[in-house]
């Protein structure tokens, strides 16, 4: 003891210095045991110190970034993005066999932070696999499974010839034509709601919220790779994007909300409302507490967002 107590504040500091190289080989040791355990990870680029693939993550239209990684590198590829772990799975027949036939280990999904600012938390996609989950998807399936979807027909043939008529008016704005007759065949299937045959208001809301939505919910957001980013004030410099993401919001509650109020009230007062959605709000049985309808028309209103997401 006598000994310790003799070391000079210098040799403290050297004795301390070793004991954290120590632990710090110790743990670089066991870390790569641990991996040598491990099956191998699926080949991707180079991953560079601390930000690990981040630069190699598509920002925008993720389909053809991701594409081409998996043209470069195989149908498996590995992203490591400043320590989340990213696998892009880049042919049906790898989907099938991993999500559909393994699910039980691969239904789950990571939190995306800008989901729930951006009003978009909904989505089967990113939602988090458990109870939540499941009744959106029996809710989904019960509108559109393919007995279902049989029924949508007269609806959808009415839509077509609306269609037919527009291009051959304007041929040169066709893709305009496409999207405009999917919002309003969705519109007209999910809540009985007409839309005008041009500059619909609803329509084009619809059309501002998926933009928005696809501008900001693309998993590599800054708010993504540091979560604690989304506590910041707007008015903080560096934090404008908070006003994005509310008007994002905004558009998106507008396209959940407006119509499901429209067609409720339609059903309230006795009108004659012939859709999928009056049909999933006619099941909430009458004996069920007002927490339980609230849930139900919740999941309700998130089946329509979901649906024009899809389309």
């Amino acid at each position: 003891m006598e000994q310790l107590t003799d070391l000079g504040p210098r040799h403290l500091v050297l004795a301390l210095a070793a004991s954290v190289l120590l632990l710090t080989i110790y743990k670089a040791v066991t870390t790569l045991r641990s991996r040598a355990r491990r099956y191998p990870l699926p080949p991707g680029p180079r991953r560079l110190p601390i930000i690990g693939n981040l630069l190699h993550a598509p920002r925008h239209h993720l389909w053809l970034g991701f594409k081409d990684l998996c043209t470069k590198y195989g149908d498996l590829v590995y992203l490591n993005i400043l320590g989340n772990h990213l696998i892009i799975v880049g042919s049906a027949r790898l989907v099938t066999e991993l999500l559909e036939k393994r699910s039980r280990n691969t239904s789950d999904r990571p939190f995306i932070p800008v989901a729930p600012l951006v009003g978009n938390d909904a989505a089967f996609s990113i939602m988090p696999y458990g109870q939540q989950w499941r009744d959106h998807r029996r809710a989904f399936w019960q509108i559109f499974h393919p007995a279902a979807t049989r029924g949508y027909r007269e609806i959808q043939s009415e839509k077509l010839r609306t269609f037919l008529a527009a291009l051959l008016n304007s041929p040169q704005n066709f893709q305009q034509h496409i999207r405009y007759n999917f919002s309003a065949t969705v519109m007209k299937l999910l809540y009985d709601l007409d839309a005008k045959e041009k500059d619909d208001e609803f329509i084009a809301r619809v059309e501002e919220s998926m933009a928005l939505t696809s501008e900001h919910l693309t998993g590599s957001h800054p708010v993504d790779v540091f979560p604690f980013l989304r506590h910041l004030p707007g008015w903080v410099p560096g934090a404008g994007f908070q006003y994005e993401f509310a008007r994002c919001k905004a558009a998106v509650t507008y396209v959940k909300e407006a119509p499901f109020a429209l067609m409720k009230a339609a059903m309230s007062r006795g009108e004659s409302v012939s859709c999928s959605l009056a049909t999933l709000l006619s099941r909430i049985g009458g004996q069920s507490t007002d927490a339980e309808v609230a849930y139900r028309e919740e999941i309700i209103k998130n089946v329509g967002l979901i649906a024009f997401e899809g389309a």
